[in-house]
């Protein structure tokens, strides 16, 4: 019987049975964590209260990117999703939430 290699992202830790699989996921993470503080960026920029911090979930392979704006006008969310489509979407980047944190930012 065969046996098949396995390469695994540096980053997720997800396995591969092609190095260049694995390659083209560590790269997706450095584009996903360059584009993150550019995506932040924006967001202060035309909200400047607003306090955002984000973490990485290995477990998960998931960017939690949590604020603490709460908002009752639609501008908001709008914005804010044109961002994540553009910046991340566009870039094949799914693996990345936005959200308010109601445990960082309770009152």
């Amino acid at each position: 019987m065969k046996k098949v290699v396995k390469f695994e992202c540096d980053i997720c830790s997800e396995l591969y049975t092609l190095a260049e699989s694995a390659i083209k996921c560590e790269k997706r993470h450095r584009l996903t964590e360059k584009l993150i503080p550019e995506f932040i960026e924006k967001i202060k920029i035309k909200y400047p209260d607003i306090d955002i911090q984000w973490e990485y979930y290995k477990r998960e392979n998931q960017y939690d990117i949590s604020h603490n704006y709460i908002y009752e006008d639609i501008k908001f969310s709008s914005y804010v999703g044109e961002l994540i489509k553009e910046m991340f979407f566009n870039n094949r980047i799914f693996n990345v939430c936005f959200a308010y944190d109601y445990n960082k930012y309770k009152f």
